[in-house]
């Protein structure tokens, strides 16, 4: 699906009205954190690795009509959607548990919003910190 994108310019297109709507220049924490929250709320409403091949081409044509390295932005991206866990659908696992009846669909959506919101932080800030430290020579 990520190759067809790139091969009938999907991405291109999204990747460019991505950057256009946020003024033509933006900050690479700004990429990491915009493309690793779309990965998380993808990933909880599919698979990970659908939502990583979904948001992944749009990531990297965007960062480079940005100017910007894809790399950070596709690590982000990778961790952040591996935090799926507010929804039976995301993961086997998550339906295991929901499928036990112990656990209430009530419980699992708070404490995956807990998750999620410290997790794309220990994302985010981190990577940042690592690439801007590494590109500058730090």
């Amino acid at each position: 699906m990520g190759s067809m994108m790139y091969k009938t310019g999907l991405s291109t297109w999204v990747g460019d009205l991505i950057i256009g709507g946020l003024g033509g220049s933006v900050s690479q924490v700004t990429m990491v954190a915009i493309f690793s929250v779309l990965a998380l709320l993808m990933a909880e409403l599919t698979s990970h690795t659908a939502a990583t091949n979904m948001i992944g081409p749009l990531a990297i044509t965007a960062a480079m009509s940005a100017g910007l390295s894809p790399v950070p932005i596709c690590i982000g991206i990778a961790l952040a959607s591996s935090l799926g866990f507010m929804l039976p659908v995301s993961t086997p696992p998550n339906a295991i548990v929901y499928a036990t009846g112990y656990i209430p669909i009530t419980r699992m959506l708070h404490s995956g919003v807990i998750i999620d919101f410290v997790g794309i932080a220990f994302v985010t800030i981190p990577l940042v910190v690592y690439f801007v430290t590494w590109v500058v020579g730090i």
